[in-house]
């Protein structure tokens, strides 16, 4: 028992982390939609010096467009963060309530989470490449932002691969409750 007390530690360790990454990706989300407003609202209004956001970003080797496109891949990552995280943290809870991860629900729960992470991960790749091949389109330039998104898809597989072992754990605890519950039988009618 003293390795799932270690587990149970464990879990509740990983619903606190999603707990932070939930809270600080709606941050992110926040702080990345306000300066996408900004960017936009205050593009060609002069700063102290004269120069406007567009032109210091300019001087800096940074068009305009690919400064929003990065502040867009920005807010749709933190959005797929806030989704993910909350879905992680009602995992880990659900698995801190039964008690063991070797319980069929868990173990459905874990399943569908892995097909989540890896269909939410493929989403936001071709949702993120749509809106910068239509941002390239409209500016008639490219866009090269760097945007990771198949940690999600690993993440899945490993959830996956872990499903299997904690479903033979599930299956050893739902035999050993019937040879139980049958041996009391037994003993019930010996006595009788």
């Amino acid at each position: 028992m003293k390795s799932l007390k270690i587990l149970q530690t464990l879990f509740k360790i990983f619903r606190i982390i999603a707990l932070v990454l939930f809270i600080l990706a709606i941050v992110g989300a926040s702080l990345s939609f306000l300066a996408l407003v900004l960017l936009f609202a205050l593009r060609d209004v002069p700063l102290p010096g004269g120069q406007t956001i567009t032109d210091i970003l300019v001087s800096n080797g940074i068009p305009f467009h690919v400064a929003y496109s990065a502040l867009i891949v920005a807010f749709l990552n933190c959005g797929v963060t806030i989704f993910l995280a909350k879905y992680n943290e009602a995992f880990f809870k659900l698995e801190i309530d039964k008690g063991t991860p070797f319980d069929k629900e868990v173990v459905h729960k874990m399943r569908v989470l892995a097909l989540v992470s890896v269909i939410t991960s493929f989403a936001f790749a071709i949702t993120v490449a749509i809106t910068l091949g239509i941002i390239a389109f409209a500016n008639r330039a490219s866009v090269n932002i760097d945007f990771s998104s198949f940690g999600g898809v690993g993440y899945g597989l490993a959830l996956l691969l872990i499903s299997f072992f904690c479903a033979y754990g599930a299956d050893l605890e739902e035999q050993n409750k019937k040879a139980k519950e049958n041996s009391d039988e037994y003993l019930e009618n010996e006595q009788a």
